[in-house]
């Protein structure tokens, strides 16, 4: 009874990853997504799509590479650790809640 139970599954299983698969593939060849084409980014009717954004890094995270620590703290819980040496604990605290005030975990 488990063997039919098993292979029942395994069927309806099989028949599933076929349905979606085919579903996919009828998606991808209607093309009204954003894809691409040659080095473009273009909409589901080809005409250029045109991304704007902006670049958070380190925003909200310290990171050593970005506060040019060559050789130095490079995680965000060493650089704490580093910040509070520096500049005793409740400096180093005042420190840090100032910079994610600021919408920014770097000096600035």
């Amino acid at each position: 009874m488990k063997m039919m139970g098993r292979m029942t599954f395994m069927k309806r299983f099989v028949l599933i990853l076929a349905l979606l698969s085919a579903g996919f593939g009828a998606i991808k060849g209607s093309g009204q997504f954003v894809h691409t084409q040659s080095d473009q980014i273009v909409d589901g009717r080809g005409k250029p799509l045109h991304l704007r954004g902006i670049n958070l890094g380190n925003w909200l995270l310290t990171e050593g590479y970005m506060w040019h620590f060559d050789g130095g703290p490079q995680s965000e819980r060493e650089i704490e650790e580093f910040v509070s040496e520096m500049l005793g604990p409740e400096r180093a605290s005042a420190f840090w809640r100032c910079c994610r005030a600021s919408g920014s975990s770097a000096p600035i």
